[in-house]
């Protein structure tokens, strides 16, 4: 077979042939993702960081201070703050919050809530932000997987990521979570092209994308060197990368690389607003080797000291957001897993998440296209790259001590769907229905949707049959209970005409601007009567002592599977 032939009948060559005539099947879902996302808006109050979010969106548009988000960069927090900034919200730096003051116990409630009769329009118009990105991840899942496993596969994979639950439900949510899983998925695209084609151009824009990705969430930062590593592996051991790679001059990767270097820098500090200031308060540990050999008042102290106090220096946020994710980190942070609160984690936490929060129709065809990678006699490489990236994303979350959530490996979740969506690698479109395995690959995908959809709106709490009804006892924090419940909390209280209950509430906003004047605020200690509800978070154990008085206690209601309710005599 001669080359050409066999590049036309690649998958790479469908797509090629195929790619105007396939447009209108992502087209049609971001069209059904993002109108399913839009209708979870007033079902879902407030997760515990959106407001701190959209503040920090309004700061920088507001003054180009980047400094009260420093802990995070900024690309996502454009979007995330450019409506409500145009709204009229407004940053107070003295008090961090947004044109009010902040209530005690609940920080964040006047950043979304002063001045407005409608409590859920600053956290709307903020979560409209995060649209953008759920438009970049669906249309590179589709055409990377269509060029690696053909249009069967391409339109899997699009379908298993536009209704995965949990993409799904953080899609919908004012946070850095789901930017940062796009904007990686897109940089894992382009370097996989780069690796394909080495050209300038290919190069260029892998550079551009990385740095874009590094910009919307440090995390990025962590996982794009293996997989980056992973995919030009894979590519080099094709003859065309060789014959590209022998092509060079001795100079010519030095060249290029300054090149991409050059690109990827400047579009980092465009993202900063190519801002930069003085060390006016430096640290003493960057300083600990210097103080080791020069003496205080010497010529070299004196000559760091005023480059410190006057030379101005970018990327300071950068710095300081890496050092504070790093303390962070070492000093851990409380979780739940099956019954048990820790600080400093376990090491398998984001695999049981894996196990217990995805799709069992996702997990089945992840598995079948393992197992067809093992009696297949050519296996496509593009199975390969997924699975070693998601590998590669889990081993490097298994060594952090930040169990949270699933949030914090949402970006294995496009190359999960990519690589189930392989099990369709060579089925055409018009022979799906011919054989059992299509069959039963096609069943699965239609189950999978059907997870996604009648899981809404509240995906952030979603569960797979494994452990469903015993979430509470599985997974806590941002996994279950993310502060999302107040909508299904009023209504419940109006429906059974409660006048006034205790209410001991895992979340940022105060329930009583958000139409719950009736809720009392309480601490774990107290012991109430009459009507009391608590948070799962905090009858987990997570985050102090609990709600102790609700211990051996049947709840009247579990609202929303976040807030139960307690009638106590």
């Amino acid at each position: 077979m001669s080359p050409d032939a066999f590049k036309a009948r690649s998958p790479a060559g469908e797509f090629k042939r195929g790619r105007w005539a396939g447009v209108p099947i992502p087209a049609l879902a971001c069209i059904a993702a993002a109108s399913l996302v839009v209708s979870t808006y007033h079902d879902l109050s407030p997760s515990f960081d959106e407001g701190y979010h959209i503040a920090v969106g309004v700061a920088i548009l507001q003054s180009g201070d980047y400094v009260p988000g420093f802990e995070q960069p900024p690309l996502a927090r454009w979007p995330i703050g450019l409506l409500p900034y145009l709204s009229g919200a407004q940053y107070r730096p003295d008090d961090g919050t947004i044109s009010g003051v902040s209530t005690p116990g609940y920080p964040l409630s006047p950043i979304l809530f002063d001045g407005q009769t409608d409590p859920m329009r600053r956290v709307i118009q903020g979560r409209l932000g995060v649209l953008l990105f759920l438009a970049v991840l669906l249309v590179t899942l589709w055409v990377w997987a269509s060029r690696l496993h053909g249009p069967a596969a391409g339109a899997a994979a699009l379908v298993l990521g536009a209704f995965s639950p949990n993409l799904m439900a953080h899609a919908g949510i004012a946070s850095t979570d789901f930017p940062v899983t796009a904007m990686l998925f897109l940089a894992c695209y382009r370097i996989y092209r780069w690796a394909e084609e080495p050209t300038v151009i290919n190069g260029c824009l892998g550079a551009l994308t990385v740095s874009l990705a590094a910009m919307t969430k440090y995390s990025a930062l962590v996982f794009l060197p293996p997989i980056a590593l992973l995919l030009w592996a894979g590519m080099w051991r094709k003859r065309s990368v060789k014959r590209a790679a022998g092509a060079f001059r001795w100079s010519g990767p030095l060249k290029r690389g300054a090149l991409y270097l050059a690109v990827a820098f400047a579009v980092a500090w465009a993202c900063y607003g190519f801002s930069a200031r003085p060390i006016s308060d430096p640290s003493r540990q960057p300083r600990a080797i210097i103080d080791r050999f020069a003496t205080t008042g010497s010529l070299l102290t004196r000559g760091i000291d005023w480059f410190e106090r006057n030379v101005p220096v970018p990327f300071l946020d950068t710095v300081n957001g890496l050092r504070t994710l790093n303390r962070h980190n070492r000093g851990g942070h409380e979780a739940f897993l099956l019954g048990e609160v820790r600080k400093q984690g376990w090491w398998y936490y984001f695999p049981a998440v894996i196990v217990f929060k995805t799709t069992l129709p996702l997990l089945a065809l992840m598995l079948l296209a393992v197992a067809l990678t093992a009696v297949q006699r050519s296996a496509p490489a593009g199975r390969i790259y997924s699975l070693g990236a998601i590998v590669a994303i889990l081993g490097v979350s298994m060594t952090g001590s930040i169990n949270i959530g699933v949030r914090h490996i949402l970006p294995a979740y496009p190359f999960m769907a990519m690589l189930a969506a392989s099990a369709f690698h060579g089925i055409h479109v018009s022979t799906v229905f011919q054989s059992w395995l299509p069959r039963l690959a096609a069943a699965l995908v239609i189950w999978h949707t059907g997870e996604g959809v009648l899981g809404m709106p509240d995906n952030i709490s979603y569960f797979n049959q494994t452990v469903r009804g015993r979430e509470h006892r599985i997974l806590g924090d941002s996994n279950l209970d993310w502060g999302q419940g107040l909508v299904e909390l009023r209504r419940f209280v109006k429906a059974n005409g409660i006048e006034s209950f205790y209410f001991h509430y895992f979340g940022s906003v105060d329930p009583r601007n958000f139409g719950i004047p009736e809720a009392i605020p309480m601490k774990p200690q107290d012991q109430p009567r009459g009507w009391a509800a608590c948070s799962v978070t905090y009858l987990q154990g997570i985050y102090g002592p609990g709600c102790r008085w609700a211990e051996g206690r049947e709840p009247v209601s579990r609202i929303g599977r976040t807030i139960w309710m307690y009638r106590i005599p």
